[in-house]
């Protein structure tokens, strides 16, 4: 188990994590190929990261899927799509990005309502990550979580599809980060979990231990002071690779992302480092 909080100050030449504070000469990095690694001191992590990151199971492809119904295509463009995914009780709506040029790992995005993530459904797109951006279902158990990223796998069939469905990765925030985590916790084909500001600490650390080693970066702001409590148990007591990135006041789950640019950068990098 390690814990990393990181609090670098960000350049223009590179991605490198936030620090909790932001500061009138905080630029955010371009999008241009960067090397896949995170900037940390040196003797935080020993080793290599790629003799600890990447996907957990490498035949998480080949499980069976839980879909009783394929989902249904509302609307398509060129490489995009609005999705219906049904569940038990109800119906989900969520988004496909996937405008990607080869076979490329998958972010799964969920939230109460996918709008709040404002521009990092595209900045993964463009970053080369199939992206599926849904509605967290009003029934949050775990049955719902293994339609819905077995649907994200059910993109993966066929020739047109580019979606890589052994690499893919979780994000959820507030409510949906516990969602994610009791679903990844169930579900191999979650290789990755991103949790921001969860909210629930009742079950949070019993279902780490079923989550595993697999890794995980955990985010929340101080002025929630519950939620940040929690973030940092569920770094701390994590039994794979984990990373902790406290902010001081950006307000709660997505509306990190919104206020902290370089926060999302952040995710992209992890990402990049987890997943290839």
């Amino acid at each position: 188990m390690q814990m990393v909080v990181i609090v670098l100050v960000a350049g223009c030449a590179s991605i490198v994590p936030p620090t909790p504070t932001p500061t009138r000469s905080l630029t955010g990095p371009t999008l241009a190929p960067t090397e896949p690694a995170i900037p940390r001191p040196p003797t935080e992590f020993p080793g290599s990261f790629e003799d600890s990151f990447g996907s957990s199971d490498p035949t998480a492809a080949a499980l069976p899927n839980d879909l009783e119904l394929p989902p249904l295509v509302v609307e398509s463009g060129d490489n995009s799509r609005t999705v219906a995914i049904t569940l038990s009780t109800e119906t989900v709506e969520g988004y496909l990005y996937a405008g990607v040029a080869e076979r490329s790992p998958g972010v799964l995005l969920l939230a109460g309502d996918r709008t709040v993530w404002g521009g990092l459904p595209a900045l993964l797109e463009q970053n080369g990550f199939v992206v599926l951006s849904v509605n967290m279902p009003q029934l949050a158990d775990t049955p719902e979580f293994r339609t819905v990223i077995a649907s994200f796998s059910e993109f993966a069939q066929g020739d047109a599809s580019l979606l890589d469905a052994s690499r893919i990765a979780v994000i959820g925030e507030r409510t949906a980060a516990d969602f994610a985590l009791r679903g990844c916790s169930q579900d191999l084909r979650c290789d990755a979990l991103v949790l921001i500001s969860p909210q629930d600490g009742t079950g949070a650390i019993a279902t780490l231990g079923q989550y595993g080693n697999r890794p995980l970066l955990v985010s929340a702001s101080r002025d929630e002071p519950a939620s940040f409590a929690l973030a940092e148990n569920i770094a701390a007591t994590a039994q794979g690779e984990s990373l902790m990135q406290p902010f001081n006041s950006e307000g709660s789950g997505a509306a990190i992302v919104q206020n902290r640019p370089d926060f999302a950068d952040l995710i992209v990098s992890w990402l990049d480092v987890t997943l290839r």
